[in-house]
């Protein structure tokens, strides 16, 4: 997750009730559930100054509603606006999402996710007002 006119993200791995090991008693068949020492793995961090996540969008889909609704529910408690969760799959597969990081000067790069395969893509450098108002409402993929 990233946040949103702000310049953190979070990184935290999640195990799924079919990859849960024996003692992880708190992970149920086919669902996805933090544990513990999850909690601690969560790694917050920041771009470099004068950068920030100016916009962006993650497909909301059916393998990562749980996920989802878990995030939205504890919050962070620190006051950011954080992002819908971009996710990476053991397959190869991913969230289908964008980001846009902008400078100071209004300079910025849309980052394009491809869930069928995982790959990224970066876009041309444009002023942020550009991209901003070339985005459709719902738009994740171009």
């Amino acid at each position: 997750r990233y946040e949103v006119d702000g310049n953190q993200f979070s990184l935290q791995p999640w195990v799924a009730g079919d990859e849960a090991t024996e003692g992880e008693s708190e992970a149920v068949a086919g669902f996805g559930v933090p544990t513990e020492s999850m909690t601690a793995e969560c790694v917050t961090k920041k771009l470099d100054d004068g950068i920030k996540f100016a916009a962006g969008e993650a497909k909301s889909e059916s393998r990562s509603y749980e996920i989802e609704n878990l995030l939205q529910n504890t919050g962070s408690g620190d006051g950011a606006n954080w992002s819908r969760p971009i996710l990476f799959y053991p397959d190869g597969s991913s969230t289908d999402a964008f980001v846009i990081v902008a400078d100071e000067q209004q300079d910025a790069y849309r980052v394009q996710l491809r869930g069928l395969t995982g790959t990224s893509s970066m876009g041309d450098e444009q002023k942020l007002d550009d991209l901003l108002t070339a985005i459709q409402p719902g738009e994740v993929t171009p």
